[in-house]
């Protein structure tokens, strides 16, 4: 739910201090609908390929250094004391609960209660609740980004002005022709700053927030190409080696002019203590760009190419990667308040990386890939539930995903005076984390919101979970308004499973319910302030799916449709179904008056309850005696010739016997049709040798069967005419449409329209199709959404005829069991095909079981159980892959 916004009076106070390196941050919650600005839009324009894909929410696992982070920042595991076991034996983490166990996370789903970022000192009064996931890009004719201007890399000339006695430049700087880049970034645990200090002569462990980042660079470029970024030699390649040999010192212990102006152009950029830079980080991180080591280990081969490796140990490189992806060659310092000058590849802007790994070639434009853990950009968040009031036991808990901008502070330091913040300093959203004591009121924004407008050529897709997840449960985890304290400690879980239950824009790409996958295909555009947006767009919100019952009155096996689709038969047992308005419908039962469609609303974490109540009918039967080609007619209407027998409305009925040549006919007769009987009307003709019958020139016949034989009532425009078939019926001549009722196990033809001709007979043979049955089970019985090609149908099970074919019968996740493949079945027409989809029991996954309770405690984890750190930079990089889940 896109939560109301307001404005506050005061600009909001903010308390920083100069030791908090580092912080992080983003939003807390979301704002209802856009309100108090200009909307507008941007036309989307032709672009780059862009794929992002977004996947593993819950599974990431927290390296070490998260547990570095409490004590200036307070990020908190939830359900245990540490977020990393190896944080235990490191004695960076303890008994954090007071029960003399220390626990860790130790598997899905991992959570980070972060507090405030606003107000440090009084952090647990408004936390928020995340989760990590995945981020891979695949990018290629990325313009802005070339080897004129690499953005993420300087040229000789940005070296030159970063540091006193840099050698000379080119007076005209090469061209260059490409560069292959690699990057890897992560941050520093233990055994990594360990390594870097005692490698490289510096302090990163003792100044350790969780926060210090080794970024490993390699680039590879020829001679020309090196010359335009560093200003090395293209004469020869023996003067190039020499200048590298000069300037640089592989050892890491000291750091040479080159090593020097690459860190000092880096924070240039970024910002430094004293200065702001072109894309100053501060506002984003709460402290500015810091490198502590840059070496450089360069060769150059016999055919010019030369290597470049680059580690690069700093505090805010995810900061000004996030900036130069949105931001692109703009500035950001000049531009802050207006995102729509940024011209970099991503629509957002989001620092928070782990395990980042980059692959790209600079060149006229850029092509990349790489995949990333994300962290503060998947949160809990609410709904006020049905009554739309907040604080009462009907809240609904969600999670959200929002596009965002990187500031989540106000300018607050002199030397920094920017913020995309700062156009929200007088707005206010209703807060909605779970334990906050500002739950369900308006509070000052912390997070800036982003209007990304996906472009045409850019491609997003999430996989959501598909089994359940955590879910607060914000009326019963309590918040101590009078101490303004919060704990995770006291937080009150559930668990269930989640699906989009609100987007901006509505509607917002393409569901697949089977997988819980949500792909947007640019363009999409909305129509929300393209510069102060008071939410993000796209803005993707889940919740617990609604679920839909239907029952049939009495208890019948019509065919449910739901908006157009066959579901199940006899009624839906809380089938899950996406929130929003849909049609259900009944199949037609020979016998039975129709329910009419109904239109319902569902709602996340409600059932929807219909009732399809069906109607009985009598059935009317006519006959003559002798059998005799009389045409029926009931009401007026002919029905059939020599007789009729079909099923109609309780009611009176007049009975109308046609001419027959050599017969006088029977006088009209009322019958009275009542529910669930067969009312008989016999019609006696007498001998008249000289009797006419009815003109030849005021009639055709119209004969109709069906194919094969089925018991279906056939209409004649709209008018319910016999059952089975037609047996040349006298029609005046004129156009007729002759469709079929609807009935069990078959599926008739389409309606047809036929011209009946004086004097002749218009034939249909009708084809119908006889339908067998598929019946799904699951073992055990489990509450599992049955998937038929990907549609899905009902849960529990389901029993219904469909027409012969191949399917695909797919199972839906069920928490604490493994899902079945998916199985393809022949459907023969009246044969019952059995489909099982048997489910294998296995542990609870993670933290919270499926009772609704939170599972008390987890494995304990002892120091001597603890995994041991490894040691050098080789086997360092492979144990952070291992930490961050890679």
């Amino acid at each position: 739910m896109r939560r109301s916004v307001g404005i506050v009076g005061v600009a909001l106070a903010l308390v920083v201090s100069t030791v908090f390196v580092g912080l992080i941050g983003l939003a807390h919650s979301e704002p209802a609908a856009q309100a108090g600005t200009a909307t507008g839009g941007v036309t989307a324009q032709a672009g780059p390929s862009v794929s992002y894909t977004f996947s593993d929410f819950f599974k990431v696992p927290y390296g070490e250094w998260w547990d570095m982070r409490l004590g200036l920042y307070g990020d908190r595991a939830i359900g245990a004391d540490c977020f990393n076991a190896t944080s235990i034996k490191d004695k960076i983490c303890g008994d954090k609960n007071g029960d003399g166990i220390v626990t860790a996370e130790s598997g899905p789903n991992y959570m980070n209660w972060y507090p405030s970022p606003i107000v440090i000192q009084a952090a647990r009064a408004n936390p928020t609740i995340y989760a990590p996931f995945r981020m891979s890009v695949v990018a290629s004719g990325i313009p802005n980004y070339t080897v004129t201007n690499p953005v993420m890399l300087p040229l000789c000339t940005d070296l030159a002005v970063s540091i006193t006695g840099y050698p000379a430049c080119p007076s005209t700087l090469p061209a260059g022709t490409s560069i292959s880049m690699q990057w890897y970034f992560q941050y520093l645990d233990k055994n990594s700053a360990t390594w870097v200090d005692n490698t490289c002569g510096t302090s990163t462990f003792a100044a350790e927030d969780g926060f210090i980042s080794m970024n490993n660079i390699s680039l590879t470029i020829d001679l020309a190409t090196a010359s335009r970024i560093f200003g090395s030699p293209t004469s020869s390649v023996s003067a190039a080696q020499s200048w590298w040999g000069t300037y640089t010192d592989p050892t890491c212990l000291n750091q040479k002019v080159v090593e020097a102006g690459f860190a000092n152009w880096a924070e240039n950029l970024g910002g430094s203590n004293a200065k702001f830079g072109p894309y100053d980080v501060w506002s984003a991180y709460q402290y500015w760009y810091s490198p502590f080591k840059t070496n450089f280990v360069v060769s150059v081969a016999p055919n010019g190419v030369t290597t470049v490796n680059i580690m690069h140990v700093t505090w805010a490189a995810e900061a000004l990667l996030a900036r130069w992806f949105f931001w692109g060659p703009t500035q950001y310092a000049t531009n802050v308040n207006d995102p729509t000058k940024a011209r970099g590849w991503w629509g957002m802007e989001l620092p928070w990386f782990e395990d980042f790994h980059m692959t790209a070639t600079i060149a006229a434009t850029t092509s990349l890939s790489f995949t990333t853990v994300v962290q503060y950009g998947f949160q809990q968040g609410a709904t006020p539930g049905v009554d739309g009031t907040w604080g009462t036991a009907d809240d609904m808990p969600t999670w959200l995903w929002q596009s965002v901008l990187a500031d989540y502070i106000q300018p607050a330091n002199g030397a920094h005076p920017y913020s995309e913040l700062s156009l929200y300093s007088s707005n206010t959203y209703v807060h909605t984390q779970c334990g906050s004591i500002y739950y369900g009121t308006q509070f000052s924004y912390d997070y800036r919101p982003q209007n990304w407008m996906i472009k045409s050529g850019e491609t997003l897709t999430f996989h959501f979970p598909t089994g359940n997840v955590p879910l607060c449960d914000l009326y019963a985890s309590p918040h101590d308004g009078t101490t303004g304290a919060s704990d995770p400690n006291t937080l009150v879980f559930k668990s269930g499973p989640i699906m989009p239950i609100d987007t901006v824009p509505t509607p917002l790409g393409t569901w697949d319910p089977s997988t819980n996958t949500l792909t947007i295909v640019g363009p999409a555009s909305n129509s929300l302030d393209p510069i102060k947006p008071l939410y993000g767009a796209p803005w993707i919100e889940l919740g617990p799916p609604p679920l839909l019952r239907v029952t049939t009155n009495p208890a019948v096996p019509g065919k449910i449709s739901v908006d157009g689709v066959a579901r199940d038969e006899w009624g839906l047992t809380w089938v899950k179904i996406a929130p929003g308005t849909h049609t259900v419908s009944f199949g037609g039962l020979n016998g039975l008056g129709t329910p009419p469609d109904q239109t319902v609303s569902t709602s996340a974490g409600a059932t929807t309850v219909v009732k399809g109540n069906y109607v009985a009918l009598g059935y009317l039967r006519v006959i003559t005696s002798p059998a005799v080609p009389s045409t029926i007619s009931v009401n007026g209407v002919p029905r059939n010739d020599w007789g009729m027998w079909t099923a109609l409305p309780v009611g009176t009925y007049t009975v109308h016997f046609g001419l027959v040549a050599g017969y006088n006919p029977p006088a009209d007769q009322t019958a009275t049709v009542t529910a669930g009987t067969t009312q008989t009307v016999t019609g006696t003709f007498t001998l008249s040798s000289g009797a006419p019958g009815p003109d030849p020139t005021t009639f055709g016949y119209l004969r109709v069967t069906t194919n094969p034989a089925t018991a279906a009532q056939i209409l004649v425009n709209g008018v319910p005419r016999d059952d089975w078939g037609l047996t040349w019926v006298k029609l005046a001549p004129g156009t007729y449409t002759v469709s079929f009722g609807q009935g069990y196990g078959y599926t008739p033809p389409a309606p047809q329209m036929f011209t009946v001709t004086a004097g002749a007979t218009t034939t249909w043979d009708a084809p119908f199709v006889a339908h067998g049955s598929l019946r799904v089970t699951t073992n055990p019985a489990l509450p599992a959404t049955i998937f038929v090609n990907g549609v899905p149908r009902d849960d529990w099970g389901m029993w219904q005829s469909m027409p012969p074919g191949t399917y695909t019968v797919s199972f839906g996740a069920v928490p604490g069991f493994t899902a079945p493949a998916a199985q393809t079945v022949t459907v023969t027409a009246g044969v019952l095909t059995p489909v099982t989809g048997s489910y294998v029991a296995g542990p609870l996954i993670g933290q919270f079981g499926t009772s609704g309770v939170p599972i008390a405690g987890l494995p304990i984890v002892s120091a001597a159980a603890a995994p041991s750190s490894v040691g050098g930079e080789t086997e360092t990089l492979a144990a952070w892959t291992r930490v961050a889940g890679a």
